[in-house]
């Protein structure tokens, strides 16, 4: 195991990780921590039962700032289907509008006349994205593109009109209905 991944401790997280293509060299690039408990808790997040380890992402904004942590969460194993968050944000960031998250791996400055921007349901989706090639967003769960079904302020920033820019929606099977109005609502800010 690598150092970034803190030893056989936390070999689980890290092959989770890699099996979605986040290998040691990227993690570090993301900024990503391996965590117990108190680590968490020193960032404010709310206690889960069962937590043994968390893997923290450093939520990046357009320009490129942290505003904030997300996690993955890991539990004690049980058995049968576990219905439990898997994500996680501190209550400071859950109050406050979704936040969107601008993979770090991708040169935000430079966006070409009719660039495709994925927008992506996890941080590792849009992440892998932008390692494939692409500009991508991610959002937190089918919900995340949103406060109160307007198009989140973070990405009203991107030039969608002037570069007309090509929004491609990259979510899980099960969000139809959010997909349908996140789309709708892309198109009606482009037409402004």
């Amino acid at each position: 195991m690598s150092d970034i991944f803190g030893g056989e401790t936390f070999a689980e997280q890290a092959e989770y990780l890699r099996s979605r293509g986040i290998d040691d060299l990227t993690a570090k690039k993301l900024g990503l921590e391996i965590c117990g408990p108190t680590r968490l808790k020193e960032l404010d997040f709310k206690h889960k039962a069962g937590v043994q380890r968390a893997i923290l992402f450093p939520i990046h904004t357009l320009t490129g700032d942290v505003s904030g942590y997300g996690a993955r969460l890991f539990y004690q194993k049980t058995f049968g289907k576990d219905s439990r968050a898997k994500f996680l944000h501190p209550p400071s960031v859950s109050a406050k509008p979704p936040s969107l998250y601008f993979s770090p791996l991708a040169n935000w400055e430079y966006l070409e006349y009719g660039q495709r921007i994925l927008i992506c349901e996890s941080y590792i989706k849009a992440n892998i994205a932008v390692k494939l090639g692409f500009h991508a967003i991610g959002v937190s769960g089918c919900w995340g593109w949103s406060h109160n079904q307007e198009l989140h302020w973070a990405m009203q920033d991107l030039d969608w009109r002037g570069k007309r820019l090509v929004p491609v929606l990259c979510m899980d099977s099960d969000v139809h209905s959010e997909s349908v109005k996140l789309s709708g609502v892309i198109k009606h800010f482009q037409a402004k």
